[in-house]
């Protein structure tokens, strides 16, 4: 089941709790190598190209151990990796719709090699995009997104399936611009929206920027097909998919694997996490079950934090009981796919 918070900009989460019993402080005792110097890459990335290399598969998170006390920084980012020991391929981070993609995460993520996987929420109804008056906002994150010089994932208003009650997105639901009466996201709306953004990515020559639509597994959720934007607007494909009861990546994962696959694009588990009681059981099925059963999956991302959702929050961060399991999967060599540039 997914709950979430409303993605706000950097650095502004409304409530403090505590970590007792969570991700140590500094579990492996390493501390982080210098930043290496980067140059950008001599060629524009080619979003089609974009996978990990055969037998492996890229692996990300988004890190807040502390909960929702300061947000996610590059402090956390820093820890979570001295703790498990590598570098995350991919790290995911959430913008507001006029947020800046030139801030300092994004820049964190390029001096340390990993891929951003901007989740960039509506703020705004859809129809307000389609008919142009937020063109401004998104031509400005168009060139912020271009002079970032490597590959950065974006998924614009990710789980548009879910009812707009479920993660606090009530500021882009409005059925008096076409939104049906019943807290559903219009899926005509949404689509054109979303290719309207595309087209002034495009027109703008970000042309590394990698088009991520991803949908929710929570049986809550509308069909997603009728939201998909069309092959030639979407690169990757993605899943959130959360484990509340049974600790098996297999029941996780299976609804929306069959769904996603039959687009024919590289499918990213963007958001995934267990309740603390069945995370050592849940992390030593993931590895087996990708391998064997969901080959399409290219790319895996863990969820180290809270999902705010008012009164009904998740935590879906790392116990102590279970970071024996959790390192030896961010350690596993089908998790090592990295990006080249």
């Amino acid at each position: 089941m997914m709950r979430y918070f409303q993605a706000l900009t950097i650095a502004s989460f409304v409530l403090a709790l505590s970590a007792c019993g969570q991700t140590p402080t500094n579990l492996a005792g390493v501390t982080p190598a210098p930043a290496a110097t980067r140059t950008p890459a001599s060629s524009p990335v080619v979003a089609g190209q974009f996978t990990p290399p055969p037998g492996s598969i890229y692996f990300g998170a988004y890190v807040d151990p502390s909960g929702l006390a300061h947000g996610f920084a590059p402090a956390d980012v820093a820890q979570f990796e001295s703790q498990i020991g590598r570098t995350l391929t991919l790290h995911t981070q959430y913008l507001s719709f006029t947020a800046n993609f030139a801030g300092n995460l994004l820049t964190d993520d390029y001096v340390h090699f990993r891929v951003p996987v901007v989740s960039w929420n509506c703020q705004f109804p859809d129809a307000k995009i389609v008919d142009g008056s937020e063109d401004g906002a998104i031509q400005n994150a168009a060139q912020q997104a271009k002079s970032f010089s490597g590959p950065i994932f974006i998924r614009y208003m990710w789980d548009m399936n879910l009812p707009s009650t479920e993660f606090a997105r009530n500021n882009c639901y409005n059925p008096a611009l076409g939104d049906p009466p019943d807290n559903q996201f219009s899926p005509s709306q949404f689509i054109a929206a979303w290719q309207h953004i595309h087209n002034i990515f495009t027109q703008a020559g970000a042309t590394n920027v990698i088009w991520l639509w991803t949908v929710s597994a929570d049986p809550n959720a509308f069909s997603p097909m009728q939201y998909y934007p069309g092959s030639q607007w979407v690169d990757w494909v993605g899943m959130d998919a959360y484990d509340l009861t049974n600790g098996s990546a297999a029941a996780t994962f299976q609804p929306l694997y069959a769904t996603l696959s039959a687009l024919n694009k590289p499918i990213m588990i963007a958001e995934t996490g267990a309740a603390a009681s069945i995370q050592p059981s849940f992390f030593p099925t993931i590895v087996p079950t990708l391998k064997t059963q969901f080959p399409n999956v290219k790319a895996f991302c863990y969820y180290d934090a809270i999902n705010f959702n008012g009164a009904d929050n998740q935590d879906w961060r790392i116990t102590t009981a279970a970071w024996p399991a959790f390192l030896a999967l961010a350690n596993d060599p089908y998790m090592s796919g990295t990006y080249a540039p």
